[in-house]
C-alpha cells in the first residue's frame, strides 16, 4: 500500500476513533432511558457539548494516542539501534499519559527518568482528566507494569482493548502486549489482539467478516481464549440475524465494560452499517453501557471500513487535538525516518520520546 493511502487509513481510524469516543462521551453514564429522555426516542445523533467543548474526546482517545506514541518511538529506536523494548516503551508512554492526569508518577529505584514531553505532552488539550478507568490508573501507579506472562491484575476491563488500535500497524502480539500492561486476565488483552488483527485485515483491503475469521483462527491457538471467542461468534450471528438495529439488540452482546463485550458491540455495529460510518457510530453508542469505548472502537473499525472520505467533516471539523490525531497518523503510516536524514530523525525523536 503506497505512503499516501496508507496515511488515509490511519487517518481514517484515528479520526473514526476520537469520533465515536466524542459521540460517545456525552452519554457514557446514561442509562437508555436516560438518554431518550435527554436526546429523544433516536438517542445521541450528533455531538454535543461535554465538559466545556464540543468534540471532546476522552481517555479512550488520549491512551491511543499515548499507544502510538510508544509504538512510534519504540519503531524508531529499533530501527536505529537495533534493540528496543516494546513494553518498556509502553509502560514509559503509558506513565506520561498519567502524568497528563495531574497523577504523581512512581518509577523503581534505578529506572530511566520519564522524559516529560513529546507531541502528546506539548498539547494542553490531551491534559484533561476524563474520566479515566480505574483499572489503568490503579495498574500504572503501581510503577511495575504487566505482560501476558507475568500479570499485573486480574482486570478483563474495557480499558486494554479501546486503546489497541495503532497495533495494527504490527499484528497479533503487540495487541496483546498493549492491553497486558494493565490488563492481566486473558480476555482482558486476547480481546485487544483480536481487535488489532481484525483492524490490520481491514487494512489489507479484506472486509470485517474476513477479520473476524483471521481473528478467530489466531484465538484457537491462544490458551483461556473462550471468552473473546465466543462473543465475536455472538456478534457475527447477531450481525447476521433478522434482528432491528436497535438498542435492545445491542444490549444482548452487554454493556462494553468488559473487553469482550466492548469489542462485540463495535463488531456488531460496524458490521450492520454497511459502510454508513454514522450509521454504525450512532448504533454503537446508544446503549445503558460504556459508550465511549464502544463508540470508540467501532469508529476505528469504521473508519477502516469506510476509508477518511467518509468521516462526516461536521464531525471531524471540532474534534479535539484533531491536529495532533493528523501528525500521529502520517507518522504510523510513515514508519521511522533514517538515521541518515538527521533533521527528520531528530524532529521524530522529539515528537515521540522512547522513555
Amino acid at each position: 500500500m503506497p505512503i499516501a493511502e496508507d496515511a488515509s487509513f490511519w487517518r481514517a481510524v484515528l479520526l473514526g476513533g476520537a469520533i465515536g469516543d466524542a459521540l460517545g462521551a456525552g452519554v457514557e453514564f446514561l442509562s437508555l432511558s436516560d438518554i431518550h429522555k435527554k436526546f429523544g426516542p433516536s438517542g445521541i445523533t450528533e455531538l454535543v457539548e461535554h465538559d466545556g467543548r464540543v468534540g471532546a474526546i476522552t481517555d479512550d482517545t488520549q491512551m491511543t494516542l499515548f499507544t502510538a506514541e510508544a509504538l512510534l518511538g519504540a519503531n524508531r529506536r529499533s530501527a536505529s539501534y537495533g534493540i528496543a523494548s516494546f513494553e518498556g516503551a509502553l509502560h514509559y508512554s503509558y506513565l506520561r499519559w498519567l502524568a497528563t492526569q495531574g497523577e504523581r508518577v512512581e518509577l523503581k529505584p534505578g529506572a530511566r527518568p520519564l522524559e516529560l514531553r513529546g507531541l502528546l505532552w506539548d498539547c494542553p488539550d490531551l491534559h484533561h482528566r476524563r474520566s479515566p478507568g480505574r483499572t489503568c490508573l490503579m495498574a500504572l501507579r503501581a510503577g511495575e507494569y504487566g505482560t501476558p506472562e507475568k500479570p499485573i491484575n486480574h482486570s478483563k476491563g474495557c480499558g486494554g482493548v479501546m486503546r489497541a488500535a495503532p497495533g495494527a500497524r504490527w499484528g497479533f502480539q503487540s495487541g496483546k502486549a498493549i492491553a497486558a500492561i494493565t490488563h492481566g486476565h486473558p480476555t482482558g488483552y486476547l480481546t485487544a489482539g483480536a481487535c488489532v488483527v481484525i483492524l490490520n485485515q481491514l487494512k489489507q483491503g479484506n472486509g470485517l467478516e474476513v477479520g473476524v475469521e483471521v481473528a478467530l483462527e489466531k484465538l484457537r491457538n491462544e490458551p483461556r481464549a473462550d471468552e473473546t471467542a465466543n462473543a465475536l461468534r455472538h456478534a457475527r450471528e447477531l450481525a447476521l440475524a433478522d434482528e432491528p438495529d436497535e438498542p435492545a439488540t445491542v444490549e444482548r452482546l452487554g454493556g462494553g465494560w468488559v473487553a469482550e463485550e466492548a469489542l462485540a458491540i463495535a463488531v456488531f455495529a460496524a458490521w450492520r452499517a454497511k459502510g454508513d460510518f454514522r450509521r454504525g457510530v450512532r448504533l454503537a453508542v446508544n446503549h445503558s453501557g460504556d459508550s465511549d469505548s464502544t463508540g470508540a472502537i467501532a469508529g476505528n473499525l469504521l473508519g477502516a471500513l469506510c476509508g477518511e472520505a467518509e468521516l462526516p467533516a461536521e464531525w471531524v471539523e471540532p474534534l479535539e487535538a484533531r491536529d495532533v490525531i493528523v501528525q500521529v497518523a502520517q507518522d504510523l503510516a510513515a514508519g521511522p525516518p533514517p538515521d541518515e536524514d538527521r533533521e527528520a530523525f531528530l524532529a521524530h525523536a522529539k515528537r515521540y520520546p522512547y522513555c
